[in-house]
């Protein structure tokens, strides 16, 4: 995953590694992203962000999309998928924060929890002042 924050990366390797029932993958365009290509999801109304005056964390490399995987291709309607994937996400996040104090100074967030706009495959690390 080229430009996308080491922290991230590896919180998604460990969750990836230890999520035993459902495949999943990271689809076209689920990590670092170009103003382009974030404004041509936008204009298809799978983000609320424009990529210019609003722009994704996917532009700065500390967002990243992750999908069930099922018969061949990303299935985005598997809430099963999602639910396993998100607690081994919250696991290994947990785990990353006790053994990598540097890791503290972001915070995982995952868009399945959002109330305006459900995001189920996005993950994001905010930075926090600490």
């Amino acid at each position: 995953m080229k430009g996308v924050n080491y922290w991230l990366v590896l919180c998604a390797n460990i969750a990836l590694s230890n999520c035993k029932k459902y495949d999943q993958t990271i689809p076209w365009m689920g990590g670092l992203r170009l103003a382009e290509d974030q404004n041509r999801i936008f204009k298809n109304g799978a983000s609320q962000l424009d990529g210019y005056k609003e722009k994704s964390y996917h532009q700065s490399g500390n967002a990243l999309d992750v999908v069930p995987y099922h018969k061949g291709k990303a299935d985005y309607k598997c809430e099963k998928g999602f639910r396993e994937f998100a607690k081994c996400m919250f696991n290994a996040w947990q785990y990353i924060q006790k053994r990598y104090p540097q890791a503290r100074r972001y915070r995982l967030e995952y868009g399945g929890h959002w109330m305006n706009f459900v995001d189920n495959p996005h993950w994001q690390l905010i930075e926090i002042a600490l």
